[in-house]
């Protein structure tokens, strides 16, 4: 036989006062997530920009790679079956920077946008994550400025 006990829950609190005192305790608790919350916010959205701008640097330096390696065979006088196979190659990574550049700029926006939100807020004083997320701003502002003008030319 299986015997179902149904237990109350405990009373946490027995008086008026100490009622008022969880009221005070949850407040604090509360405010103390939203900081870490804050904090992993602020965390993940530089870490997400951050990983993204270093794909973007591996594909224009995969792009560089392949292009040479390209005209190396075709100086070579390779087989033209592996020539237009590194073709394929290289166009696939000529196709990834226009998406890997529009999640770039995106993930750009987020994190000003997020930080013009959040960015007076007083727990996030003393993150070292804060200083780091407006340097990666203006270097990755800087790198697309920089690519804008040289396609421009």
């Amino acid at each position: 036989f299986f015997f179902l006990m149904i237990r109350r829950p405990p009373r946490s609190t027995q008086s008026r006062s100490s009622a008022a005192s969880d009221v005070y305790k949850r407040q604090t608790q509360y405010r103390e997530m939203a900081e870490v919350n804050l904090q992993k916010s602020l965390r993940i959205k530089y870490g997400s920009l951050n990983r993204i701008f270093k794909d973007y640097k591996s594909y224009q330096k995969e792009e560089e790679q392949q292009k040479a390696k390209v005209q190396k065979m075709k100086d070579e006088q390779k087989d033209s079956y592996d020539i237009n196979k590194q073709e394929e190659v290289l166009e696939e990574t000529q196709n990834m920077l226009p998406n890997c550049m529009t999640r770039l700029t995106d993930a750009l926006r987020e994190l000003e946008s997020w930080l013009e939100e959040n960015g007076e807020d007083p727990s996030l004083n003393e993150s070292e994550d804060k200083p780091k997320a407006h340097d990666l701003i203006s270097t990755v502002k800087e790198f697309i400025n920089q690519l804008n003008e040289g396609t421009n030319q």
